[in-house]
């Protein structure tokens, strides 16, 4: 085999194993979690923290339920962006999804197998691993009653060019299994990770310029220059 050969086989190789290679299965978070990461569609990771009593963030009310669901799939209703609070962490603006988890006092353990949120029938953001909350101790504060668990912070950038505004509406969907109490709750609150959260106004570009998001055809010009080395490697036959 020519050495021309050889070396678009070693790059067509190296394509293929990075588009193949699963995500790591799951995320385990505890009660003492700060700023852990889960993986993302687009390379843009969320961000998740788990709640317990010397958390200086736990919020201190909460809007109304968003979507409320045990095991299984649910969406949420359309939510208008303006009223979703986002929150800024190392300089990165995140919306913020909180869980209050109702667990049985025995099994405080739920698996979130799946988030993701939709535009306009779109999924414009996905999470590529599971997150797994309560493996074990230490606990978040509250599994079995009212108030914060987990915050889930969704990456701004994941919306940055697609014309979206305040007014723009998105549906929120999680996936759950092994719940053992009653239905997990998915709520708005007044606090984010470590700071208060704000409101995108209804004209507002949703958007974050302090992050640049990856092409998606990026996987795609480089199949397309892969190619054209196979081709030229067989002209010179």
């Amino acid at each position: 085999m020519r050495k021309s050969s050889i070396g678009v086989a070693v790059l067509l190789w190296i394509a293929v194993a990075l588009i193949s290679t699963p995500a790591s299965a799951t995320v385990m978070v505890y009660g003492d979690n700060n700023n852990l990461f889960v993986s993302g569609t687009n390379a843009l990771p969320a961000v998740v923290y788990g709640y317990n009593a010397t958390n200086a963030a736990i919020p201190s009310s909460f809007n109304s339920n968003f979507l409320v669901k045990g095991d299984g799939t649910g969406s949420s209703a359309p939510i208008t962006f303006s009223t979703a609070p986002y929150t800024n962490v190392n300089n990165k603006l995140y919306f913020v999804f909180v869980l209050d988890s109702q667990e049985n006092p025995t099994k405080e353990l739920l698996s979130i197998d799946n988030i993701t949120i939709t535009v306009n029938g779109n999924a414009i953001w996905s999470t590529t691993e599971a997150i797994i909350l309560n493996p074990g101790a230490p606990l978040t504060i509250t599994p079995q009653s009212k108030g914060a668990d987990m915050a889930f912070l969704v990456p701004v950038a994941a919306f940055n060019g697609l014309g979206l505004t305040g007014s723009s509406t998105f549906i929120f969907t999680a996936t759950h299994s092994q719940s053992s109490g009653g239905n997990e709750e998915w709520q708005f609150t007044d606090k984010g990770v470590t700071s208060s959260v704000t409101f995108f106004t209804p004209g507002q570009p949703i958007q974050d310029l302090s992050v640049t998001v990856p092409e998606p055809s990026t996987v795609g010009m480089m199949f397309l220059a892969l190619g054209g080395g196979i081709a030229y490697s067989r002209r010179r036959r």
